[in-house]
């Protein structure tokens, strides 16, 4: 609502708005006849948010915390492992926890040998490194891919040991039952014990094929904590396909 007031000729005439106090957004000038007046130039709404912060308060109950920390301890599967005795050339079964094991990771804990410790005295592994090109698991079936160039830098006595400890390990592990060799990607036969009598040809073997080399029973383990390989295990480039 606006009020005029008027007082007499050539008076000053004061508009007046009901919109607003102090600095309201109008400003005065005189017009041409020298009157001052006061025009509405502009209008601001301005809108005013208050934020509270409300303090968290400890509880008062007894007993009860405002943060609970879980931590999850890092799991370990025991896993059998094959190692060659140096005086007999038998083989000897040690179980050594490791976490997350795998396929491959079980080729690389052959081929880094026995942890050191009394338990290890006697104990060696022919698994080279770089005997295993890879290894694929599908249908309970490991193929074990092997280096023809490694083989024929081994001692003839070796390989048919080392295929023994991976059968041996292999097999032992979850989701495998058998092992199948190649070498560089083609079908081989495999020397069997104890008198090197060869597979069939592109044949499967089983860990009773080989259980005649074991110094004691699997039940007679010795348990060695180690930390896992700090390399990378071969045949890394994905994941072995397990199959239904």
């Amino acid at each position: 609502m606006r009020t005029a007031v008027a007082a007499g000729a050539g008076a000053m005439v004061l508009l007046l708005a009901a919109c607003g106090l102090g600095d309201s957004g109008f400003e005065e000038y005189d017009d041409d006849d020298g009157r001052s007046a006061i025009a509405d130039t502009t209008t601001t709404t301005t809108t005013t948010t208050t934020t509270t912060t409300v303090p968290v308060v400890p509880s008062t109950v007894p007993g009860a915390t405002s943060m609970t920390t879980t931590t999850t301890p890092i799991q370990t599967q025991p896993i059998e492992f094959y190692w060659v005795v140096e005086s007999s050339g038998q083989v000897l079964l040690q179980v050594i926890p490791l976490s997350e094991p795998s396929p491959e990771l079980l080729i690389l804990r052959l081929e880094q040998g026995p942890p050191l410790g009394e338990a290890s005295v006697g104990l060696d592994t022919k698994v080279m490194e770089g005997l295993v090109l890879g290894v694929a698991v599908t249908r309970g079936i490991a193929t074990v891919d092997l280096s023809g160039e490694i083989l024929e830098q081994m001692p003839r006595t070796d390989p048919p040991l080392a295929i023994a400890q991976l059968v041996l390990t292999l097999t032992r592990f979850q989701g495998i039952g058998q092992a199948l060799f190649t070498r560089d990607g083609v079908p081989i036969d495999v020397p069997l014990p104890p008198n090197d009598e060869l597979s069939p040809v592109g044949e499967p073997v089983a860990y009773e094929d080989f259980a005649i080399l074991l110094v004691e029973s699997p039940s007679a383990t010795t348990t060695t904590t180690v930390a896992p390989p700090d390399t990378e295990p071969p045949g890394s480039d994905g994941p072995a396909d397990t199959g239904p």
